[in-house]
């Protein structure tokens, strides 16, 4: 990114933090919401706390002809990622906006927790545009994901040298790591040994949802295995699905911010176009 660009994003993200307003959900927890435009509804779900901005350029770009909205995420202060707690809070941020019907954008992660959502409440959710995106696995698999990620980033001559660090986990699993990231750093970040264990698993059910969705991955998308975002797409009824060749991008978007947006355009128009048809 050339530097005039990296400071159109910096003051994107600063007026999208300008725009945070905090709404209380329960008892312990209050939401942090962004809600600007008019017009459709398009809501970006973080894929972790504090990760809101990996849409900058997305949300300020849409904003103009569109009600935008993201949120911060809940942090996870345990060992599993609580996905029904996660889809209900998008659950209570379209009541708490009182949107009747919300286009939503989803990577990685998150998209589990956004599925599940629209399950719950299916008459809420009119689009789905999703890249990089996987169902809530069993933690195996994440051994396999970064081993993946890590590959996909280092010269081949690097990967014997540089690969392979194994911290221990329960029953017997291994976690890989890069050698220069030290062990007690990333206990620190998680507060255990292994990334968040993920408590729900959708893929007997993303079948049922039926909206229209579009489904975008990379040859090179280094966490999330091709085959688990091909697997939504084969399991939704109404979604397109498109495998990009050559590396676009880092790990935060994976796809050029124009090319995303001019994709998430058309992918809207066709949505509305067949709502008013």
């Amino acid at each position: 990114m050339d530097f005039r660009k990296q400071q159109q994003l910096n003051k994107a993200e600063e007026q999208i933090i300008a725009g945070f307003k905090g709404y209380k959900i329960d008892e312990e927890y209050t939401v942090n919401i962004y809600d600007r435009g008019q017009g459709e509804a398009i809501l970006f779900t973080p894929v972790f706390e504090n990760t809101n901005f990996i849409y900058a350029n997305q949300i300020k770009y849409f904003e103009k002809k569109y009600r935008v909205i993201t949120y911060s995420a809940r942090e996870y202060k345990s060992k599993e990622i609580n996905v029904d707690l996660l889809s209900n809070d998008i659950l209570s941020i379209l009541d708490i906006l009182q949107l009747k019907k919300v286009n939503v954008v989803t990577m990685c992660i998150t998209t589990g927790n956004a599925l599940l959502a629209c399950l719950k409440r299916p008459e809420l959710f009119q689009s789905f545009f999703i890249t990089n995106a996987f169902v809530h696995m069993p933690i195996p698999e994440w051994e396999k994901v970064l081993a993946k990620f890590l590959i996909s980033i280092l010269p081949d001559a690097m990967v014997k040298k540089v690969l392979v660090k194994k911290i221990a986990i329960p029953e017997e699993r291994v976690f890989f790591l890069p050698r220069f990231l030290p062990v007690k750093n990333f206990k620190e970040k998680f507060n255990h040994n292994v990334l968040p264990m993920l408590n729900a698993d959708l893929r007997n059910q993303i079948y049922q949802i039926d909206v229209p969705a579009r489904v975008i991955t990379t040859e090179y998308d280094p966490f999330i295995p091709i085959k688990y975002t091909k697997f939504i797409h084969d399991q939704m009824k109404n979604s397109t699905f498109t495998v990009l060749s050559g590396r676009k991008g880092h790990f935060l978007s994976l796809l050029d911010p124009d090319y995303f947006n001019q994709e998430l355009e058309l992918f809207l128009t066709e949505v509305l176009a067949r709502k008013v048809s």
